[in-house]
């Protein structure tokens, strides 16, 4: 893994995590994210075997989620979370009107499984898949200690691009294409 892609995720969103900043912070624009030589390699961040439980019913594992037709955004966001509550329906927005470039995942974790179903249910998200992961591993796996975030990743389910606070839409999309 990239320990530097993971430090500087943590790190930017410990500063801007739930409620911090309006102000979105592209990883890989600042220079923090996988670069040119680490995206895509060995050592980028990859889609973990951490199972979580899908919010329509049953479990998922992460890694399983790749190979996919689409690059995949994962969004990550927690139920008591007043900027994820803020932009859920922006995001469910997003994932509809670029459901043919990618696949957009919500990864809730903190507070308990009731608390992000209503949360699902509250801002009527039907688009994106909705996980949800009690025992926070996934996050721990990627550095996340606040939300939102999220971090897109290639077909394969590399790690490509990483933001902190609302995601930049059209960079994503943009990021997408050339995936």
């Amino acid at each position: 893994m990239n320990r530097g892609f993971l430090i500087a995720l943590a790190a930017a969103t410990a500063l801007t995590g739930c409620g911090g900043s309006d102000n979105s912070t592209s990883a890989q624009a600042a220079g923090t994210g996988p670069d040119a030589k680490a995206a895509g390699s060995r050592d980028a961040p990859r889609l973990p075997a951490i199972e979580v439980t899908d919010l329509e019913g049953g479990t998922v594992r992460l890694a399983d989620l790749a190979p996919s037709e689409k690059p995949i955004l994962v969004w990550f966001w927690a139920p008591h979370c007043p900027s994820c509550n803020a932009e859920a329906a922006d995001v469910e927005k997003f994932s509809q009107r670029a459901a043919s470039s990618v696949t957009v995942i919500g990864l809730g974790a903190q507070d308990d499984e009731g608390m992000a179903r209503e949360f699902v249910r509250e801002h009527e998200l039907n688009t994106p898949r909705m996980l949800y992961d009690p025992s926070f591993e996934s996050w721990r796996h990627f550095g996340i200690n606040g939300q939102p975030a999220a971090i897109l990743f290639d077909r394969d389910g590399t790690a490509r691009a990483g933001w902190f606070g609302p995601f930049p839409e059209d960079e994503v999309l943009s990021l997408a294409d050339r995936l």
